[in-house]
Formats: C-alpha cells, sequence, structure tokens
C-alpha cells in the first residue's frame, strides 16, 4: 500500500511539473513568437530553432524552480510570465509613460500572484489551455490577413500631367552637409572630396553650406515642406502615437498646381501620405525597426541569434518600465554619492538595413516612370545606427553598430570620432545605393529631363553637446555644424552644376529652386537655429556653419 501510495504521489508530482513546464513554455513561446512574426523574421533558420532551444531550457529551468519552491514561487513565477506578457497589452493600450506603465505592471502582478495561489494546482491547466489558443491563432495570422497588392505597384495615373518630367525628391535622414566634412574627423576631408565630385558629375548643384533650423526631424521637415523659415515647424504637425503627420504640405500643393501627382516612401514615424494637397497615387510604408530577413542572413548564425535575443528582450515593455525605474532610483542615489547598475538594452534599431528594400522597390519603380509624376521618399539613410559598411554589407560583429552617442545621450571626442568613421561609411553606401536610382533612370530614358532633389534634414547629431536652450553658452562651431548643417543636392533643368558657397536653410532652397511665388529671401541676414527649450517649443538664435 505505502509503495502504491508514494508511487501515485510520485505521478502527480510528475504531471504537476510537466503541467506547469507547459504552461511556461506556451506562454513564453506565444510571446516570442508573436514579436517575431511582427518582425518578419520567422523565416530564418536556424536561428529561430536556437531561440526555440533557449526557452525550453528556460521553462524546464522555472519547472524544477517552482517545483522545488513551493507554492508561492510558483505562483510569482506565474505572475511574472503574465506580467512580461501583459506589459506590452499595457503600452499598446496608449500607457507609454514611464511611471505610469511600472504602477500598471506592478499591480499586474499582484493580481496575478493572486489568482495563482487561489487556482493552485489548476493554474498550470488554466493557463496553458489559454496561451495554447493563443500561440495558435498567432501561428495562423500571417496566413488570415487579407492579401494587400504592393503599395508602389505600377498602376495608371490617375491624375497629372503625363508630359511633365519626373521628379524625385530624397530625404536622406541625418546626412551631414559639406561644412561637416573636414579634416578634424579623419577621413572627412577626403570624403567631401568624393562627395563633390559624385553629385557634381551626375549635374547636381551642392549647397555646401545648407543647414536645418532644426534638430528634431518632424519640425525640420514641416518647415521645409511649407517653405516656412521663422521657424515655426509645429505649426504643420499633427502628433499622434508614435507617429508624427504633417496637415499642411505647401510644396505638395505647388506641385499639384503644376500637373504632378504623388508616389511617396516613407517611414511609420512620419506621415506624408495623409495629404489632401496633391494625389496619392501610392504610398509605401516601411518600418526601421523591423528585420530585413535577406539582409540579416548575410550575419553569421551566431550573430543573428544574438541579434533576435537583443531586440528580443529589449522589446518587452516591462523591461522598459524596470529601466525608467531604475533611472529614476539612480537619480535618486547620485544625492546619497551611490550608483545603481543601469538595465542595458538593445538600441532595438535596425535603420539603414530596414531602408534598403525600400531603395529596390523606389529603383524599380523608376525604371518604368511616369511622367507628371513626384517620388517623394524619406528615408532613414545615413541615420544611426551605424549597421552598413561602405559597400552597403552589413557590419559585424553587432556589438560594433553604434547609435549617434554613448548610452548617456553624451559623447567624448574619442567615442565622436569613432561614430564618425563608421557614419561617413554609411554616407559611402549612400551613394552606391543613389547610382543604383540613376542607373535605372538613365535606362528608362528619364534622367536628363527629370528635377531631382536630395537634402537631409539636420545634421549627424553625433556632436559633443546638444543644442538646447539650456547649453546655448556651452556651443562651440562643431557643435552647431553636427547639429544642423545638411546636404543639400539640386539637379533642376538651368541650374548650372558646381558648389554654391552661400549658407541658406534648406525651407529657402527649395521653393527657390522651384520658382515659387513669393518664397523667402535666400540669404538670410545670419543664419540661426531654434534651440528645444521644452516640448515642443524652442527659442531662435545664431550659429555659426564654419569650424576654426
Amino acid at each position: 500500500m505505502n509503495e502504491s501510495g508514494g508511487g501515485n504521489k510520485e505521478n502527480v508530482i510528475t504531471r504537476s511539473v510537466i503541467l506547469d513546464f507547459a504552461a511556461f513554455v506556451l506562454i513564453i513561446l506565444s510571446h516570442f513568437t508573436n514579436y517575431v512574426i511582427y518582425l518578419g523574421y520567422y523565416r530564418i533558420f536556424p536561428d529561430v530553432v536556437i531561440v526555440l532551444a533557449i526557452i525550453f531550457s528556460i521553462a524546464v529551468a522555472l519547472a524544477f524552480v517552482a517545483r522545488l519552491g513551493g507554492a508561492i514561487t510558483r505562483a510569482i513565477i506565474f505572475a511574472i510570465l503574465i506580467v512580461l506578457v501583459l506589459g506590452d497589452v499595457i503600452f499598446e493600450l496608449g500607457v507609454t509613460d514611464g511611471r505610469t506603465g511600472l504602477f500598471a505592471a506592478g499591480l499586474t502582478l499582484v493580481v496575478a500572484v493572486v489568482l495563482a495561489l487561489f487556482l493552485g494546482r489548476h493554474t498550470s491547466k488554466v493557463l496553458a489551455t489559454a496561451f495554447a489558443a493563443i500561440l495558435g491563432a498567432t501561428l495562423l495570422q500571417p496566413y488570415l490577413q487579407p492579401a494587400q497588392s504592393s503599395p508602389s505597384a505600377i498602376d495608371a495615373p490617375k491624375s497629372g500631367n503625363s508630359d511633365l518630367p519626373v521628379i524625385l525628391h530624397l530625404v536622406l535622414d541625418e546626412h551631414i552637409g559639406l561644412a561637416g566634412m573636414n579634416d578634424r574627423q579623419p577621413g572627412g576631408e577626403r570624403l567631401a572630396q568624393d562627395l563633390e565630385a559624385f553629385y557634381t558629375g551626375y549635374g547636381f548643384r551642392l549647397f555646401g553650406q545648407a543647414y536645418s533650423q532644426y534638430f528634431n526631424t518632424q519640425m525640420s521637415l514641416a518647415s521645409t515642406l511649407n517653405f516656412d523659415s521663422d521657424p515655426r515647424g509645429d505649426a504643420y504637425l499633427e502628433k499622434g502615437r508614435g507617429k508624427w503627420t504633417l496637415r499642411a504640405n505647401r510644396y505638395f500643393s505647388e506641385l499639384r498646381k503644376r500637373g504632378y501627382k504623388a508616389r511617396i516612401y516613407q517611414t511609420n514615424y512620419m506621415d506624408f501620405c495623409q495629404a489632401t494637397e496633391i494625389v496619392v497615387e501610392s504610398c509605401a510604408v516601411y518600418n526601421p525597426d523591423k528585420f530585413v530577413p535577406d539582409s540579416v542572413a548575410q550575419l553569421p548564425a551566431v550573430e543573428r541569434v544574438l541579434l533576435l535575443a537583443n531586440m528580443y528582450y529589449s522589446s518587452i515593455a516591462t523591461i522598459r518600465f524596470l529601466k525608467f525605474a531604475g533611472a529614476s532610483l539612480s537619480a535618486h542615489l547620485e544625492g546619497y554619492g551611490l550608483e545603481l547598475p543601469g538595465l542595458g538594452l538593445w538600441h532595438g534599431r535596425l535603420g539603414p538595413i530596414a531602408v534598403l528594400p525600400t531603395l529596390e522597390r523606389l529603383a524599380d519603380d523608376l525604371s518604368r516612370p511616369s511622367g507628371g509624376t513626384l517620388y517623394f521618399a524619406h528615408l532613414m539613410i545615413p541615420h544611426y545606427p551605424y549597421v552598413l559598411r561602405s559597400d552597403c554589407r552589413i557590419r559585424t560583429p553587432i556589438s560594433s553598430w553604434e547609435l549617434r552617442s554613448l548610452r548617456d545621450g553624451m559623447n567624448t571626442p574619442e567615442s565622436r570620432r569613432v561614430r564618425y568613421a563608421a557614419y561617413y561609411d554609411q554616407i559611402r553606401c549612400t551613394l552606391r545605393k543613389l547610382t543604383t536610382l540613376f542607373d535605372a533612370m538613365k535606362a528608362a530614358g528619364s534622367y536628363e529631363t527629370a528635377i531631382i532633389l536630395i537634402h537631409g534634414d539636420h545634421g549627424s547629431r553625433i556632436g559633443l553637446i546638444d543644442p538646447t536652450a539650456e547649453n546655448l553658452s556651452r556651443l562651440t562651431p562643431d557643435d552647431y555644424i553636427d547639429s544642423f548643417s545638411t546636404l543639400f543636392a539640386a539637379k533642376v533643368p538651368g541650374l548650372t552644376p558646381g558648389i554654391d558657397a552661400e549658407a541658406s536653410p534648406i525651407s529657402v532652397i527649395l521653393p527657390n529652386l522651384l520658382d515659387v511665388p513669393d518664397a523667402p529671401p535666400r540669404f538670410p541676414a545670419q543664419p540661426e537655429a531654434c534651440f528645444t527649450a521644452g516640448d515642443e517649443t524652442c527659442v531662435n538664435a545664431p550659429i555659426v556653419l564654419e569650424a576654426p
């Protein structure tokens, strides 16, 4: 009898451990699967298999810890996993503030612990069943979505004058101008020479002292596309959750008057496609935070697994809420001379890698041009992170991928030098991609008559000090150039190729090139920019665009 009773008890314990394992693995697996499907990464092998093996190992470890730790430990483990999942739901519902998110996650944790203790041994059955259903629905998601035609497919023109030349307008995000390429950073002077030779060789006029009046993208482009040099770019913007919409666009309006329609290629960060000022014939949207399987496949398998693991871990909203708590606590402890280790997170951005398919799509569209069409593209290149070599191959190891500054948001002279070297490589890759676009246009016979406008939205922003109103007294000419000097190159019929050395804001260069009525004066008396003084506010102050 005792032996039989002992055997039954062992069977119950074994079943309990197996059910806990099943619940743990299904919770983690459903969450991970949803993420990789969102990224479009699930097609890459053996990476996903390796990560799955890691997930199974974690679930086995949790099952035994739960068994050895008792009911409370088991309830806490279940609760933590639930919070990791529901934290993302909290974030998606609009709770992006760290303090509020942390409070919501903490409350969820307490409720989940109480429920797990109340359900007892039934917890694993309930959660395993629920998350098995969620996993099944997640796996079916790619197949249940309605088929969509390519957003940039060539269709019959809906409007516009087909006798007009093609306009190609590229915004190369974070592309510094010639003023920022000098011997103060290794390779800068040589790059300036190569850039000048490239653009003038293709028939462009290069505005070497062009500058933006803003440090951020949305206000710079809003100001530029409305020919507003005051500057007051925020007057044209509508802020949504995680993105901006340009609610007024004088540039589009001007081109529509002349008989143009538009094809737009944009990020999911700033929306130009809602424009009513011009007929938008197609709109291609890309996410700069998503994987591009064909490009990522260049990396060794170990690097790909590290990249996926880093991005997955750093995407979990609860982890980000905890990072906020750690930063707040660190700031408090600094007053007592104590330092709390930071919670390291991957920056979670692929930037230019995500741009590559859009550039291919744009080249394909330009190989079959439609007259009277504006091809307008906002491209996150050479924007950070610096992930591409000069030949456009992906950098390895991924630990060499750099943001524009160190983790504390600042740079040292050495970190600035390292970042500029990688940034210059990414500009050279950009030139290779532009060559592909120009070759497509030449093959289609549209290049010679086309109007081509290429510019940045601000500087490289690889500075020692960010240009805030608070920092005005500390800024140097190098900081001004890092922040505001930006590319502007134009190929317009009748415009002589070469270098224009006069300092002008891009919001003024654009309308003057297009002979827009009442365009702002071409040469302002003193270059000035807008220095941030708080949320969506800034103050104007003079800037210097020549390095000492």
